[in-house]
């Protein structure tokens, strides 16, 4: 049944980037479609999961649900799950990835000081050696920087070591002006494998290769209602 769900899935998710690259769908839609399959396909998963003893080496997906209105922008009722949970997992891991959309210049200015290497994607992760905008081209001094066609809709690709400096903004620094996280998407890695990844601002989850201790911890501070499935 899932196998089937995830090829009509891939078929909507057609349909939908066409319609975004039209601007008839817009940015702040994009956490709930989101949101809304990962949670179908995870509930899923939880109804046929066999709840085995052995957690090691199982992935945890979990998403929040429960959001407020701010100026038109959809934003979790808290993020008391944010902190803790970067933290945790910054400690088991070496190197970052963090995706911001091109509009986003505060957010992509924010990590610019700890990456080691940007790279420009457009939506269908396309790299991109054009130069990107204007006003991006001033946080990347000497970057000759054009998107054709221009669109919102490409993401900027910034990777780097993990630094407690770099930690701190990420916990401390990390809301826009809507009390959003700031970035579309952050990973950490370990030897070059992704471990965990917070996705469409800080609402979706994933931790790869997790132990009982880990969901254990990861259970203790997250809000109760959370859509949360563990997977082999």
């Amino acid at each position: 049944m899932e196998a089937n769900y995830s090829i009509s899935m891939h078929s909507f998710l057609g349909t939908f980037a066409y319609f975004y690259r039209l601007n008839y769908i817009d940015e702040n839609k994009i956490i709930f479609i989101m949101f809304f399959i990962g949670a179908q396909r995870h509930t899923v998963s939880v109804l046929n999961h066999t709840g085995s003893d052995d957690m090691d080496n199982h992935q945890v997906h979990f998403s929040i649900t429960k959001f407020k209105e701010v100026s038109g922008v959809m934003v979790p009722l808290n993020y008391n799950h944010w902190k803790p949970l970067i933290l945790y997992f910054a400690a088991k891991c070496t190197s970052f990835q963090v995706n911001c959309w091109i509009s986003d210049l505060e957010a992509i200015d924010s990590v610019k000081p700890f990456a080691n290497h940007v790279n420009v994607q457009d939506n269908n992760n396309k790299d991109l050696s054009l130069p990107f905008s204007e006003a991006l081209a001033d946080l990347f001094p000497g970057w000759t920087i054009n998107i054709s066609p221009p669109g919102s809709s490409v993401i900027v690709s910034q990777t780097g070591e993990i630094t407690n400096e770099f930690i701190n903004t990420l916990t401390n620094n990390c809301f826009d002006q809507y009390g959003r996280i700031k970035w579309f998407s952050i990973n950490f890695c370990l030897n070059g494998k992704i471990i965990f990844y917070a996705e469409h601002n800080g609402t979706e989850f994933h931790a790869l290769d997790v132990t009982d201790n880990d969901i254990a911890f990861i259970r203790s501070v997250l809000p109760k209602d959370v859509v949360f499935s563990v997977s082999v």
